[in-house]
């Protein structure tokens, strides 16, 4: 297409060879197609900066795509290049799927826009089934569908929204299907992960399980069939799923699977609403420090920092940080450079899609397997945890959580897996906003938490507990990030235990109806809650990703379905369909529906008066 109006076009990402990048930067195209992860490695190199300085366009596709960490990352990186345009080009975004775009390019951009909209309908013809398994787990109904599928040479892809839950699925239908199917996912190397992409591309398999990473940018192919294994929170991502199927035009089939847990049971009730889901707020958070601190130390190789430009940032206190870590030092008065150490720091940055602080996974002889954010990795990689790659299990014999580090060895399990015990401490909580609803303060703030991983659980694939261990010693980790925090009156009548159970069932079911009313997964939110009436949901993210802070602003929404999922279940006193979330810390134990049910009805009570 462009040669026919005579504009040259090149790509330049991490697997351009090093003679074609000299080539575009030698002899720079018309287009350049790159992408957020190499900009921010490529904007340090004086030679690329010198070919982007003098842009007309600057365009991001699949804008939606800008939340959470990603999405404050990229607004940091529209801020470095910004400093190193000569000019200032035309900034354009495009979706398909954002509800407001005009605030969202505004929080990333920097600038006011002007949208321009269409009522253009996508070419796929789609069937949607939504299935509810009967009589068997929900991961054996997953993976025996899939199996149906793939044997019926129906090219699929099974989306997951959980590392562990793609691996589980990979090692229950490797052995049926074999060199069939394979897996994707973070955590890859970028070598396996394009090996995948390329076999689904060339028919070599046909199906992948994969987890958000194929949702959209890469293109494998014709898809016949896509199944969502949970309910997708942000229902942009859900059609974007969609999207994947029946790409070229032809009859395609997205099958949603519904499980016992409270959003599988709230659309299994009303799956009208399901249907007529509307696309969800996009949050992010700029203010988190761990992402201005990158940020802020990698402009300082792309130009001289001013102080007075830092303060224009907002984040002095980052900026501090790294002055009096000896990662930046003054020059000439009034500009800053990077230091060696900085360098060094730098160096160890894993991008813009996840966490800061990674933990390297190492097999015993050195070699690298693969790596895992913080703060999960601390919940999945402690000693004696099982952890499977690419459908191998592994036992972790040592994490060194100074070093970052994990250490791993091959096992031969039968179809089990570990789960962690712990508890989440609250340190310190400094409000920065607050907002009264039905009498209650709630307030938004940066919250100090320590994690600790005390024990674990074996686990069979049905979920059937196997066993209960206690660690030699507790793993500890603890980090910034953010939070709300609200406290009601415990009930004299109910004693402390009573208490913990109400409060407990409030906090799941808050950060299982926040899926509904924010568009965040249950991994996104966090929640602490205590016998005495205090309750934390907070961000998951390092730093925070401004999920907490979009549920405080839909706090009478999220309280009502929660409110309809604790006085709905037909339970006598709490299950997996109501109160129960595998991310708890204690293992489902003091939990009381109706306590918390009694609980979200007096205080909606209060709001409605």
């Amino acid at each position: 297409m462009c040669e026919c109006v005579n504009l040259s076009v090149d790509v330049y990402h991490g697997d351009t060879p090093i003679a074609r990048r000299r080539s575009i930067l030698a002899h720079p195209p018309d287009i350049l197609i790159t992408n957020p992860d190499m900009l921010n490695l490529a904007a340090r190199a004086p030679a690329f900066r010198s070919i982007i300085s003098e842009l007309d366009y600057f365009v991001m596709d699949d804008f939606h795509v800008y939340q959470g960490v990603f999405g404050a990352n990229a607004s940091w990186l529209l801020w470095r290049l910004k400093r190193v345009f000569t000019r200032k080009p035309v900034f354009i975004a495009s979706s398909a799927t954002i509800s407001d775009p005009e605030a969202l390019f505004k929080r990333v951009f920097g600038e006011r826009c002007r949208i321009v909209s269409s009522n253009a309908r996508i070419a796929n013809q789609l069937h949607l089934l939504l299935g509810f398994r009967v009589g068997r787990s929900k991961r054996v109904a997953a993976a025996r569908l899939f199996e149906k599928l793939v044997s019926a040479s129906r090219r699929t892809i099974l989306f997951v929204d959980s590392h562990q839950v793609a691996e589980l699925l990979y090692k229950m239908v490797r052995p049926k299907l074999k060199a069939k199917v394979s897996l994707h996912r973070a955590g890859l190397t970028a070598e396996q992960r394009e090996g995948v992409e390329e076999d689904l591309r060339a028919g070599r398999i046909m199906g992948v399980i994969s987890t958000p990473t194929l949702e959209l940018g890469i293109d494998v192919g014709e898809l016949d069939t896509v199944i969502n294994y949970g309910v997708t929170a942000n229902h942009s991502r859900y059609i974007q799923r969609a999207g994947r199927a029946a790409r070229r035009g032809d009859l395609g089939l997205i099958i949603q699977l519904l499980g016992e847990d409270p959003i599988s049971q709230y659309y299994r009730q009303r799956p009208n609403e399901f249907l007529e889901r509307r696309l969800e707020p996009v949050f992010l958070d700029p203010d988190n420090t761990e992402i201005a601190k990158h940020h802020l130390l990698a402009s300082t190789l792309e130009r001289p920092l001013r102080r007075d430009e830092v303060g224009a940032t907002g984040s002095v206190g980052a900026f501090n940080t790294l002055v009096s870590s000896g990662l930046v030092a003054p020059f000439g008065g009034y500009y800053f450079r990077c230091t060696k150490e900085g360098y060094a720091y730098l160096k160890a940055w894993h991008g813009l899609r996840g966490s800061t602080d990674t933990v390297s996974i190492l097999l015993e002889d050195g070699r690298k397997l693969g790596d895992r954010d913080l703060p999960i990795a601390v919940s999945e990689l402690h000693p004696q945890a099982i952890y499977n790659h690419m459908g191998t299990p592994y036992i972790v014999t040592r994490l060194d959580i100074q070093r970052r580090l994990a250490y791993v060895r091959r096992i031969h399990s039968d179809n089990v897996f570990t789960k962690s015990l712990g508890q989440r401490i609250p340190k310190r909580f400094e409000a920065i906003q607050n907002r009264v609803v039905g009498g209650v303060a709630i307030d938004y703030g940066g919250l100090t938490l320590q994690l600790d991983v005390t024990g674990f659980v074996v686990k069979d694939l049905d979920d059937n507990i196997l066993a209960e261990r206690v660690l030699d010693e507790a793993v500890s980790y603890t980090f910034q990030t953010k939070a709300i925090r609200f406290r009601l009156e415990p009930k004299n009548e109910w004693g402390i235990k009573g208490n913990a159970e109400g409060f407990h069932a409030l906090e799941h079911t808050l950060i299982s109806a926040a899926s509904i009313t924010v568009g965040v997964s249950d991994a996104d939110l966090g929640g602490i809650s205590t016998p005495y009436g205090e309750v934390y949901i907070y961000d998951a993210q390092i730093g925070g990703s401004g999920a907490s802070q979009e549920l405080l602003k839909r706090f009478e929404t999220t309280l009502e379905v929660a409110d309809t999922i604790l006085g709905s279940c037909d339970c006598e006193d709490g299950c997996p369909k109501c109160v129960y979330t595998v991310h708890c810390g204690n293992n489902n134990k003091f939990l009381s529906r109706k306590k918390g049910y009694t609980l979200s009805h007096e205080w909606l009570s209060q709001i409605h008066l």
